[in-house]
């Protein structure tokens, strides 16, 4: 796993002649399915930036001249490209507002082509492809996605989405919103910054700001807060602008950032550079769990350089207990809540670097891999990250290395391997680590794969198997004496079981 998005991002950066964030270089390369010529497309066409991981990535990816002749409508009809479209623009992916707004009974989204196209998980419709999106989005004209808006709006206030239906009522408008429309935006925008789901409040605030120029001052400080949390700090930086002197909670944020950009000093102890961040983000923290979980995390921290072992150990499992991610929660939701993203990322960095105080490199690596695949690792905890990833693969676990070279180049430093001091005591810890299971680790890894066979019915091991020797679906089909689009329903159910949302990724995870 480790190895795939090495590649990716060190293929990217060649590319693009910047240095490629590692979970920008997971995205794009599921997006392209690993071609070597479409990631080299995208990397011409996405933001400097952007590739980076310090910018957000388009909202609808784009779909690069090489990805046009993998990627097709013609054999869909009217109805099923209706729900297609609607299922591209959900912002809530809920199958009950999908059927709703498309005003088709389930036998549409169930036995038909579409099976292999959506994905159906715990309530949510996604993309098995994620370019099938884009290429919706793209071929559909203005004004029949305005009016898939407005079904979705109506579709999501009936089964309670009042905030995302906010969303696609503005969506939905020609031109410009009521005044009062674009004030609940930015309302329903810092709520959303409130509970920690800062990509819903960048759409809102973006929306806001789009449709009523006037609101522009009220969605600048949002903007770049929710920015600064997501992990985009040159889109903060922008919201910033010159601005600054008349907003003091961007005069904060401005002087926060300030601090983060200059790194440690040199000679500095690591820890102590990272305790420091951890101070100034408990200064500007505005979510709710990123606040609970920064008070914590500073007791403890406290326990532990006054040699209290013990009470570091309990906070940090009480910490760990808390901050979990519910799975499928989008933040459309009533009363949800999460840690920001940033705050995800220094949670991820605590648990990597208990395991490995703990002795247990193996779930470090784990908890590290799958921060890489989804959150700004690159601003986390002071760039400890390519320090514990050296730390890992000198033990002898496996990991890959290459990642410590990834995150140097983004973080401008050269960094030398990091030996925790220790053993630290944290049996409560690690053992609260293992009861919240920890955050999702993304794909299965080559030792979960006869796990997952033994879930597989034998057509789809038959599938399998041929997958893993590089065939086509066309020559799957031929070589086992079934139609194409049978083994399509076949992938999309070997997909479903893998916990995989792409065919690369699924290919990944067989070749290893």
């Amino acid at each position: 796993m480790g190895t795939t998005i090495a590649r990716r991002a060190a293929l990217l950066s060649a590319e693009a002649g910047v240095a490629v964030s590692p979970r920008v270089a997971v995205t794009l390369g599921d997006f392209a399915c690993d071609a070597t010529e479409a990631l080299r497309e995208l990397a011409s066409v996405i933001p400097p930036a952007a590739l980076g991981g310090r910018s957000a990535l388009p909202e609808v990816l784009p779909i690069v001249p090489s990805m046009r002749e993998a990627v097709s409508l013609e054999r869909y009809n009217a109805a099923e490209r209706r729900v297609l479209l609607r299922a591209s623009l959900n912002a809530t992916r809920s199958v009950e507002v999908l059927l709703s707004a498309s005003a088709v009974d389930t036998s549409v989204l169930l036995l038909g082509p579409l099976s292999s196209v959506l994905r159906i998980e715990q309530g949510r419709a996604e993309f098995v492809d994620e370019r099938m999106r884009s290429l919706i989005i793209e071929e559909t004209g203005a004004f029949e996605r305005r009016r898939a808006h407005a079904e979705l709006g109506r579709a999501a206030e009936r089964a309670g989405y009042a905030s995302a239906a906010l969303l696609h009522e503005a969506r939905a408008a020609e031109s410009g919103v009521q005044r009062s429309l674009a004030r609940r935006l930015v309302q329903e925008a810092a709520t959303q910054l409130e509970r920690g789901f800062t990509g819903n409040a960048i759409m809102l605030a973006r929306q806001a700001r789009t449709a009523a120029p006037e609101q522009a001052t009220a969605t600048r400080s949002l903007l770049a807060r929710a920015a600064f949390w997501h992990g985009c700090f040159d889109d903060a930086r922008a919201m910033i602008g010159d601005s600054a002197s008349h907003d003091p909670q961007l005069v904060e944020l401005a002087r926060l950032m300030e601090k983060i950009d200059a790194g440690p000093e040199p000679g500095a102890d690591d820890r102590l550079r990272a305790l420091r961040v951890k101070e100034w983000l408990l200064e500007a923290a505005e979510a709710q769990n990123d606040l609970k979980i920064l008070e914590t995390v500073m007791a403890a921290e406290q326990f532990w350089y006054a040699g209290n072992a013990d009470e570091a150990d309990d906070l940090h499992a009480r910490m760990l207990l808390s901050a979990g991610v519910a799975p499928g929660i989008t933040g459309w939701e009533n009363g949800t809540a999460q840690p920001t993203p940033l705050l995800q990322a220094h949670v991820c960095v605590i648990r990597a670097e208990l395991s490995m105080r703990a002795g247990d490199m193996a779930e470090a690596a784990r908890v590290l891999v799958a921060g890489v695949r989804e959150l700004p690792m690159e601003l986390a905890a002071a760039g400890v990250v390519p320090k514990f990833v050296r730390t890992i693969g000198a033990s002898g676990t496996d990991i890959d290395v290459a990642l410590a070279d990834h995150y140097d180049r983004l973080l401008r430093t050269t960094s030398v391997k990091y030996v925790p001091i220790g053993p630290l005591k944290a049996e409560r810890a690690v053992a609260a680590m293992r009861a919240s299971g920890g955050r999702p680790s993304g794909p299965p890894t080559s030792d979960s794969a006869p796990e997952l066979r033994s879930l597989l019915t034998p057509r789809q091991c038959a599938v399998w198997d041929l997958l893993a020797g590089g065939l086509s679906n066309r020559e799957i089909g031929e070589s086992l004496g079934i139609s194409e689009r049978t083994v399509e329903v076949h992938v999309a159910a070997i997909l479903r079981k893998a916990g995989v949302t792409s065919r690369s990724r699924l290919l990944a995870l067989l070749n290893q």
